[in-house]
């Protein structure tokens, strides 16, 4: 209807942004271990229906989720200001990220043709991050010396817009 009246085209647009992130980790998190919630008995439960699993007090509740990561919280590497000091190598919890010589990554016939005959020794190498099992604690972040890892949320939104359009699934016909 609005279409039709305003003669526009209402599109659906994906709205995103990246903005700087701060949040550190609850004091001691990774020495948090991960807790089952409580069950009941092992004899109730084989002569029973009932749920097995119990709720968390709140406060232990609470101290579980503190483990939590945020998970729309990103690490974002500029390359143009990394000095390949390896601090950031050195800091992770997870040993995911690797400064790797370009020349590991030549068995690839696809970089010999990208270098065209140039030394690989002369392109350094590269900083190999890997995201499935990076824990997003921030510690390479505040490792990083120049600022080349930084952290980011991601936000995005689904939202309608209207074009300034006729809408071509929209029959007009004629106004008098």
């Amino acid at each position: 209807m609005h279409d039709y009246l305003r003669r526009t085209r209402t599109d659906v647009v994906l709205r995103r942004n990246w903005r700087p992130a701060t949040y550190t980790m609850a004091e001691g998190w990774e020495g948090f271990q991960r807790e089952n919630p409580p069950a009941l008995q092992a004899a109730r439960r084989a002569s029973s229906v009932d749920i097995v699993e119990e709720n968390f007090s709140e406060a232990d509740a609470r101290h579980q989720a503190s483990r939590c990561l945020r998970y729309n919280i990103n690490t974002v590497f500029d390359t143009s200001k990394c000095v390949g000091c390896n601090g950031c190598v050195d800091v992770c919890p997870e040993n995911l990220i690797r400064l790797t010589p370009l020349t590991e990554l030549l068995e690839f016939p696809a970089w010999a043709e990208m270098l065209d005959g140039a030394d690989p020794a002369e392109f350094g190498a590269v900083l190999m991050k890997d995201e499935s099992t990076c824990l997003r604690c921030a510690m390479c972040a505040s490792r990083c010396p120049t600022q080349a890892i930084t952290m980011q949320h991601f936000d995005f939104a689904w939202e309608c817009v209207s074009i300034p359009a006729p809408n071509p699934k929209v029959n007009y016909g004629t106004r008098g």
